[in-house]
């Protein structure tokens, strides 16, 4: 699995942008603050929440939109404890 962070800026506020590709080949991206850390450990752990709870499920194929209540209060429990800022 590989991740790449870049800050883009333009005439508005930078922000940072990650972005992990798994092997399944599906992408994970996140854009944030730039002052927000451990942006890869996030990244690795919405995967993680990827593989617990939407590659299980029997009905899910990878050209389908994600629409899991479960998935989705995990990744939003993920997002609350890993989004830090400096």
């Amino acid at each position: 699995m590989g991740i790449a962070s870049i800050v883009c800026s333009s005439s508005a506020k930078p922000i940072r942008l990650a972005c992990l590709s798994s092997p399944t080949g599906i992408k994970f991206i996140v854009t944030c603050d730039v002052n927000y850390v451990n942006v890869e450990r996030l990244l690795q752990r919405v995967y993680a929440d990827y593989v617990d709870w939407v590659m299980p499920n029997i009905n899910y194929s990878l050209d389908m939109p994600i629409r899991i209540p479960s998935f989705e209060k995990a990744l939003a429990k993920t997002v609350s404890l890993n989004a830090v800022k400096k």
